[in-house]
Order: structure tokens, then sequence, then C-alpha cells
């Protein structure tokens, strides 16, 4: 894959074989960020290079949410978690 090279972006293609979306490196080179749709998706990319490497089965992923969909979750009522006290 040549965005982990820093190559640019790349497709990102499903089981069918069809391109669902793409994948890019971040400017700093420590983030690996895809889009699926019209969701993006983000992982470290030392994690992800571990995979490829095996020394891990597997990266977190995270989704990246607008500040709108954030409200949206507090106004339906989901507990936020207290502060943890150090």
């Amino acid at each position: 894959m040549g965005s982990l090279l820093g190559l640019g972006e790349s497709p990102v293609t499903g089981p069918d074989g069809k391109i669902s979306g793409s994948a890019w490196l971040s400017e700093s080179g420590k983030g690996f960020y895809c889009t699926i749709g019209s969701r993006v998706y983000s992982t470290p990319v030392q994690r992800v290079k571990m995979v490829l490497s095996r020394k891990h089965k597997k990266a977190p992923v995270f989704e990246k949410i607008s500040m709108t969909e954030c409200e949206e979750y507090v106004s339906q009522g989901i507990p936020m978690p207290d502060r943890m006290e150090s």
C-alpha cells in the first residue's frame, strides 16, 4: 500500500473488489487515515506497520465524528463518564 510509504492517496477496496474509499498518511507521518463511504477512520502508523510485520495482531481504529454528532450523543441522554481523580 503506497499510502503507508507516503506516496499519496490509495484506493480502499471492499471484498467485492470495488473501490469503497481512500487511504492516506497524515502530514506528520504518524497517523494513517481512510474514508469508507462518508466515515473517516484513523489509526497510528506504527501499529499498522507492526500488524503488517506480524509483531501485533491488531491496531486501534478511531472514527472521526463531528462536534455536531458529539452534541447529539449528549442530547440523547447518554451518560458522560466522570473525570478520574489522580
